[in-house]
């Protein structure tokens, strides 16, 4: 074979090689660098975040705190927690979603695709990164992400009866049943594994199966390790609770490699995941129970922080820390006890949304609203503008995602400056007369924020202010008897005329001027009320707000008040 016929030959076997890879190869994705790739990120719960990076790469950050190790949390997240050690970085964790458990593939999708549905048949997702600020999804990804494949692109191209693997923004990609990965089949029917215990769902509760090894017995071996009786009388007790759970008529039935089923109720803390640590789920409970509040979502809001410390109270107490605590307790409990939806105004540069159990703070300015762009509170009036700027763009979002408008639940938390003989918590909502009028902000400052863009004046209808006051003077009452129950103080320091001054207000007074706080003047979301939570002029107040038990009783009675209002 002459030399040139050889050399044609070879390149055309080259060029046939190549299309063959082209035709096996998934569609091209485009790179960028590090730095300019863009990254949404969204709260899944207190300590778990789930970020997506260009549009394609997902991955789960999580953030230990207090008595939350990095490994405990690894057990509850990660498919083999023994690897955990590999996806440190700078004190958290970095999860790629391929490392993760069914339960938080599903949690993260969930966060980052909350318009995403499951049919009997069928997963619906939609498209929502398609564009250069937020990064490109593509066909292959979403192939990745719910199949765990990314060569089922094809069949979900031609399911869909796509020409091409282009997608755009809103676009609806059906995943059918048969590629679709276990954690998005049945997510009800997810289990959870921790140690030697497989957390089970059973009906709207779960429990915890362990399997009886040879030698062992529940009397003997399972109620000393897995539970807090103490003596004959409680251990007796826990015994009877294991073996109804468990449908088996005596202790002495029982075999080498049997499952038996414990209430999450008996079992101590640090046997149970952290989602559902301190959640009373066993049949007799009356205790909160995940599952509640489901199609209700909050918008919270700390007062103040940043350059803006509020109130400087007695006892070297400033208003914005103590206050942001208090929220960030409000977030986990409804995070880790309910199905509420939690959206906040406002984060902490470097503890983030950490429960911190501090009697002292240091005054820091690291605290910042969650506008787009950031904003630092230099001017608390530009902060106060911004903020109701912020809380209509989150309801409108919350509203998109299908919650019901009276289903949706603005808070700001704050700490009083009154005379030094007032205690105790008030409450503010919105006068239906004094809210009145138009307002908006048209400087070149106030534009450079999109929520400001979005919708720059807000005015509403006597109809809209009359069932906003009556809604938030009806949560406001809860909010003030779930108080009462709870033993935090409540606002009853009596008037000029021998009356007492009520605890719920619906407009301030001062230098002869009535007004309502702007937050709740200006907010669109029916349900909205300013919580006073102690007066930093009095120094019992400046005590009680100072221990963490105190902060944590009030963010108890929050939510226990959220229970009452709602009817769960």
């Amino acid at each position: 074979m002459c030399p040139a016929y050889r050399k044609r030959l070879t390149r055309g076997l080259f060029c046939l090689i190549l299309l063959c890879l082209a035709a096996t190869c998934p569609p091209f994705e485009a790179t960028t660098s590090a730095e300019s790739r863009p990254e949404v990120r969204e709260r899944i719960n207190a300590y778990a975040t789930a970020c997506i990076v260009d549009g394609r790469y997902i991955h789960v950050e999580v953030h230990g705190s207090g008595k939350q190790s990095l490994y405990a949390l690894a057990k509850e997240i990660m498919q083999r927690p023994d690897q955990w050690r590999t996806f440190v970085t700078s004190s958290r964790l970095t999860i790629p979603y391929e490392h993760l458990n069914d339960r938080y593939k599903h949690l993260s999708i969930r966060a980052l695709f909350p318009k995403d549905t499951l049919s009997q048949n069928q997963w619906v997702h939609v498209v929502t990164f398609a564009d250069d600020r937020r990064g490109r999804e593509t066909l292959w990804r979403i192939a990745t992400w719910f199949t765990g494949n990314g060569t089922t692109y094809g069949e979900i191209k031609r399911y869909n009866g796509l020409k091409s693997d282009a997608i755009h923004k809103g676009q609806k990609i059906t995943i059918p049943r048969s590629l679709l990965l276990p954690a998005f089949v049945e997510p009800q029917r997810i289990v959870t594994k921790y140690g030697e215990l497989v957390f089970k769902p059973e009906g709207s509760e779960q429990y915890a199966a362990y399997k009886i090894k040879k030698g062992e017995s529940i009397y003997g071996h399972v109620i000393p390790r897995f539970t807090d009786s103490r003596g004959d009388k409680e251990a007796a007790q826990a015994c009877r609770q294991i073996l109804e759970s468990s449908g088996i008529r005596s202790p002495d039935t029982i075999w080498p490699g049997t499952e038996i089923r414990i209430p999450i109720g008996i079992l101590p803390e640090k046997y149970r995941p952290l989602s559902l640590k301190n959640a009373a789920l066993d049949s007799g409970s009356q205790g909160r129970t995940v599952g509640r509040l489901a199609g209700v979502a909050l918008i919270l809001d700390a007062g103040h922080g940043g350059e803006d410390p509020g109130t400087l109270g007695k006892l070297g107490t400033h208003e914005d820390d103590y206050v942001y605590d208090i929220m960030c307790r409000v977030k986990r409990l409804l995070e880790r006890d309910t199905q509420a939806r939690v959206l906040t105004t406002i984060i902490d540069g470097n503890s983030h949304y950490a429960v911190l159990d501090y009697v002292n703070f240091k005054m820091d300015k690291d605290e910042y609203l969650l506008t787009d762009p950031p904003y630092n509170n230099a001017d608390p009036k530009f902060s106060v503008n911004l903020r109701w700027y912020l809380a209509n763009s989150l309801f409108r979002k919350l509203v998109r995602e299908g919650f019901d408008e009276e289903n949706i639940v603005f808070t700001s938390f704050h700490a009083d400056s009154l005379g030094s003989g007032v205690r105790g918590a008030m409450v503010y909502v919105p006068s239906a007369y004094h809210c009145r009028g138009r307002n908006g902000r048209n400087d070149r400052a106030y534009k450079r924020y999109r929520e400001v863009r979005e919708k720059p004046v807000v005015e509403f209808s006597w109809q809209q202010r009359q069932r906003s006051e009556e809604l938030s003077s009806k949560f406001a009452s809860t909010l003030i008897e779930s108080f009462h129950k709870e033993r935090v103080k409540v606002h009853d320091n009596p008037a000029v005329r021998g009356q007492s001054s009520p605890p719920t207000r619906s407009y301030i007074i001062r230098n002869r001027h009535v007004f309502v706080p702007g937050i709740l003047r200006y907010n669109e979301v029916p349900v909205k009320v300013l919580l006073e939570v102690v007066n930093l002029n009095n120094v019992t107040d400046c005590q009680r707000i100072k221990n963490p038990r105190f902060r944590e009783m009030v963010a108890e009675a929050y939510v226990n008040a959220l229970y009452a209002f709602f009817g769960t």
